[in-house]
């Protein structure tokens, strides 16, 4: 079993922060507060065991909210996390000079215009297995694996959430405070995700709807900064 680190990192730019250096920002995918390793048992805290075998996730629009009221955007558009890959996309970071950051905003999926569009190139090029199709658009993210707690095939869990349309809209846009001294880490930490829910009875999400729009508020809970 093959153990991955998946620490992107996602800003490179000396910057001037209080007076020192800052550092650039990463994002992590973990498990209780533990890089998450594939295909590795976890036990949530609803008892259920689980393996994790599979993640994807878009984030977008991020933007850097500075003590003294000014936004800046940083990094793409889109861009596509894949626990599988190594790849690590890097981004330039807004100057910060006589400011310090008092919030990252990021959005959790694909917002309506790309969905509009249909699959489109690169970060949303329909091979990376995350549109569905022009109906129903792109997949915000997705987690596969297996429990002993699912009565499926092969004990299977599938999670793949998605939908933009009115009533069915799982993008989320969430804001995250800097802390002081902050490691400028940006975590998401599934194990936030499966303390929530029962793998007895959620397991299978493949469709927009009410229990995508459930699944993708739930989510939000993973995502903190260090």
């Amino acid at each position: 079993m093959t153990k991955f680190s998946f620490l992107y990192l996602f800003i490179i730019l000396p910057l001037a922060v209080l007076g020192q250096e800052s550092k650039s920002l990463f994002v992590q995918v973990d498990y209780n507060n533990s890089p998450l390793t594939l295909g590795k048992t976890y036990v949530s805290q609803k008892g259920d065991s689980l393996r994790i075998n599979k993640f994807k996730c878009y984030l977008s629009d991020l933007k850097l909210h500075f003590t003294d009221g000014h936004s800046e955007t940083i990094g793409k558009k889109y861009t596509l996390f894949d626990a599988d890959s190594l790849a690590a996309p890097a981004y330039k970071m807004a100057d910060i000079k006589n400011s310090s950051p008092g919030y990252l905003e990021l959005s959790i999926g694909i917002d309506s215009i790309p969905n509009t569009q249909g699959a489109l190139s690169n970060e949303l090029d329909v091979q990376n297995g995350m549109y569905w199709a022009w109906q129903s658009g792109f997949i915000n993210w997705k987690i596969e694996g297996t429990s002993s707690s699912c009565a499926t095939h092969k004990q299977h869990y599938t999670f793949h959430v998605g939908g933009y349309k009115a009533k069915q809209n799982a993008l989320r846009t969430i804001r995250l405070p800097f802390p002081q001294n902050a490691k400028n880490i940006l975590h998401i930490d599934l194990a936030a995700f499966f303390n929530e829910i029962s793998l007895k009875t959620t397991h299978t999400i493949q469709i927009p709807g009410d229990a995508a729009m459930l699944l993708a508020n739930l989510f939000t809970k993973s995502f903190w900064l260090e």
